[in-house]
């Protein structure tokens, strides 16, 4: 079979952004997530943090939105240059030619 012969078709792609932290003694992962949507060119960003890094210390608190912060900010900029590409790799409907030169 030809490249030419069958389409592969990418959906949903999930990329995580994620780094270890230690809050009150315990081991966790501080995270955004960053969700392509491959068909149609978009993407959502959301930060994941569980009860337990969540404190009533506002220094550790802070600490943790800065570091939540900062990872968001890396995933903003991974979305924007996938979505770059994503342009470049898809033309719109418009765009394609009709088949057999029909209009």
């Amino acid at each position: 079979m030809k490249a030419e012969d069958f389409i592969i078709e990418h959906g949903n792609e999930i990329v995580n952004f994620k780094r270890g932290v230690v809050i009150n003694d315990r081991a966790s992962e501080v995270k955004v997530v960053a969700t392509l949507n491959n068909k149609k060119g978009l993407y959502t960003i959301a930060s994941k943090l569980d009860s337990g890094q969540i404190t009533s210390n506002a220094k550790i608190d802070q600490a943790t939105t800065k570091l939540v912060s900062d990872l968001y900010g890396e995933a903003v900029k991974y979305c924007i240059d996938w979505k770059k590409e994503w342009a470049e790799n898809n033309v719109s409907d418009n765009d394609q030619e009709l088949p057999f030169g029909e209009e």
